[in-house]
Formats: structure tokens, C-alpha cells, sequence
């Protein structure tokens, strides 16, 4: 399960207290402040987890205080901040840029004190060209923009890709460790980050494509709680838009979704399911060991139950599995060799229509 591969990501960053998960209780984690004695600050937003545990890093290394902008955020707080002189902004990446909603909630707080500021981007595998608007916010900020550096952290966007195991998950922590430190090294000694890639796709994904994806992507429609949900209402606690409502004791999603996921990693049930995972689910239990036959009229029931929730409209019927069967070929999900696995009866309807669509 997705869930329980997030939680295994919990123990690898759990090594000094960095733990991989959300929010603590009320007292421990609004750590705003009316009066920072201190020349820096870190601010962060998390989702999943990630871009939290670098900011304890950078704040505990550097000796900085930290600033957790998912209360103020979700509180609609932006009354100004006494930040010191300099100031590290940690988050994850969204759709390669900073998420809207702190780049949202920085446009309209006034950072006392701040003259220069830098950027930490957590992701899965790229930022695109997110640097050049963190420049645009910076100087919008009237703050000397100090560079962004690009970290790679375990991919949680669950949504869309798969989370790693526990063991990549912690090669991938490892592995971003110099990243790390060279980012450390050059906030400590007040240096600028090193520029970044900026290639023609770069512009693109982050200029073209960002918006698009908010459009049509970033919504909450397909998001579900199961029969295991207990309406505890974590998931209305933790999302930091208040996008989420309990009724009947089951969480209901509105439209101002951001897609940090929270709701998904924390819930303590496992009950919170997002639709598009489902169909990563319908090609594992394919690609899985049995007899094709077998994995085939399993998917069939996982759907039928999956079909008593909202969002799931996919059906098997016996009369199309013969064009079912033909599109899973086609898309390479089971073999020639799979097929042998059904009855001669099937077999032969395959073929012919797989000939009727050559002619």
C-alpha cells in the first residue's frame, strides 16, 4: 500500500528527531514570534513532511529560528513578521514552482527586517525554472535575492508517481545530504546559491505548464474516504486551506484544494484514498504473480467494490472483455503468453477482433 510506504519514509527521516509527517500539536508548532532577537530565520511549508525536515536541519545547523507558515497560512494570518536580516524559505515544489499559496501568502506579509532571502526547493526530480520566479517574488519582497538550490527528496506527490520503498527512500535522503550541506555551507558564509540548469524545457515546465496544471490538475474531486474513515477529523485539522468539512462523521473536500497531500499521509486509518491511485493499483494487481486469468477476474471484483464509492466509474463486463483484453495488449499490461491463460473460446474472440482492427 502507498500509505504504508509513506509511513516507512517516517522512519528513515526519524534519525536526530527529523521525523517525516505533519504537524505537531497546537503549542508546539505556531512557532511565530512578535520579536526575533535573532539576525535569521526559516520559514517553511510542508505537505508531506520533507521540506519541514530540511528546515529543522538548516534551523538547527544555522542556529536559526524556525517559522511554520501552514498555521498562518490556514489561520489567513499575514500579519507581518519580524524575521531578522536574513531569511531561508523552505517548501516543497508544486508543478515546478513554490506552492501558490506561500508565494500568495508572502505577497501580502511584510517581512520586518528581511534584506535577503534565499530559496530551498525540495522535489521529487526537478524544479524546472522556478529560480527565476523566486527572483520575481524577491524583488517584489524589495529583498536581495540570494538564489534557490534544488534538493531531491523522496517523491510524495501521490497523486501522480509512486512513493519509494523504504530502503530507496533512505538512499534518496542520503544522497541528498551534500546538496544539503553545500546549501548550508553558503547560507552560513552569506554567499549566493550557484545558478541552475535553464534550459528551453525548464521555461516551459514552469512557465507554461504551471498554470495548466492548477487549471486543470490541482483539484479535489478525486479525493475519497473509505469505510475505514472514523471521523476523527485530522485531515480537517491538518489542511492548511480548510478546504476539508466533516458531515456525518465523513470528511468532505471543497474547491480550494492545493494537493499538499496531507490529508492523505496522516490520516491515522488510512481511510483517505486519492482515484488516480487506484488505477496505479489496477496495473500492479495485473503485473502481479498468478495466472493471467486469475489477476484479470481479480481486478474485475476489486473494481466492482471499488465502484460502491463516488469517483470510481470504471466497469467489466463479460461481453466487452474481449476489447478489454485487446487494449491491455496493445498497452503491453499482459502478454501473448497471458492470453493462453483464458479459455480457447476467448482466445479466438481476441484474435479475431485484434485481426478486424488491422484490415
Amino acid at each position: 500500500m502507498l500509505k504504508e510506504k509513506l509511513k516507512m519514509m517516517n522512519g528513515v527521516l526519524e534519525n536526530g528527531n527529523y521525523q517525516l509527517g505533519q504537524f505537531q500539536s497546537a503549542g508546539q508548532r505556531y512557532l511565530k514570534t512578535t520579536k526575533n532577537e535573532g539576525a535569521a530565520m526559516v520559514l517553511y511549508f510542508t505537505g508531506t513532511g520533507n521540506s519541514r525536515y530540511l528546515a529543522r536541519r538548516i534551523a538547527e545547523e544555522l542556529d536559526m529560528p524556525l517559522y511554520d507558515l501552514n498555521t498562518c497560512i490556514k489561520a489567513g494570518d499575514t500579519a507581518p513578521v519580524q524575521t531578522g536580516q536574513d531569511v531561508v524559505l523552505v517548501t516543497p515544489t508544486y508543478a515546478w514552482r513554490i506552492p501558490r499559496v506561500v508565494s500568495q501568502w508572502l505577497g501580502n506579509t511584510e517581512l520586518t527586517g528581511a534584506e535577503r532571502i534565499w530559496f530551498v526547493m525540495d522535489c521529487g526530480s526537478e524544479i524546472g525554472n522556478a529560480a527565476k520566479y523566486n527572483q520575481q517574488l524577491a524583488a517584489q519582497k524589495h529583498l536581495r535575492y540570494m538564489g534557490t538550490a534544488q534538493i531531491i527528496m523522496p517523491e510524495n506527490y501521490i497523486a501522480m508517481f509512486h512513493a519509494p520503498q523504504k530502503e530507496q527512500a533512505r538512499r534518496i535522503v542520503e544522497q541528498a545530504e551534500p546538496a544539503l550541506q553545500k546549501a548550508l555551507a553558503q547560507v552560513r558564509a552569506g554567499q549566493e546559491f550557484s545558478p541552475l540548469r535553464d534550459t528551453l524545457y525548464d521555461r516551459f515546465m514552469s512557465g507554461s505548464v504551471n498554470p495548466a496544471f492548477y487549471r486543470f490538475f490541482v483539484k479535489a474531486d478525486a479525493f475519497r474516504a473509505t469505510d475505514a474513515c472514523i471521523g476523527c477529523g485530522k485531515c480537517v485539522e491538518l489542511c492548511p486551506l480548510n478546504n476539508i468539512r466533516l458531515e456525518n462523521g465523513k470528511p468532505v473536500w471543497g474547491k480550494h484544494c492545493t494537493h499538499c497531500m496531507a490529508c492523505i499521509c496522516d490520516c491515522p486509518k488510512e481511510a483517505v484514498e486519492y482515484i488516480e491511485k487506484l488505477n496505479h493499483q489496477y496495473i500492479d494487481l495485473l503485473n502481479g504473480d498468478g495466472l493471467a486469468s486469475d489477476k484479470f477476474w481479480g481486478l474485475n471484483r476489486r473494481i466492482r467494490e471499488d465502484r460502491k464509492s463516488l469517483g470510481v466509474q470504471m466497469e467489466l463486463r463479460k461481453t466487452d472483455l474481449p476489447y478489454t483484453l485487446v487494449n491491455l495488449l496493445h498497452e503491453k499490461i499482459i502478454t501473448e503468453d497471458d492470453l493462453k491463460q483464458f479459455s480457447n473460446v476467448l482466445q479466438d474472440a481476441v484474435k479475431q477482433l485484434q485481426e478486424r482492427m488491422e484490415e
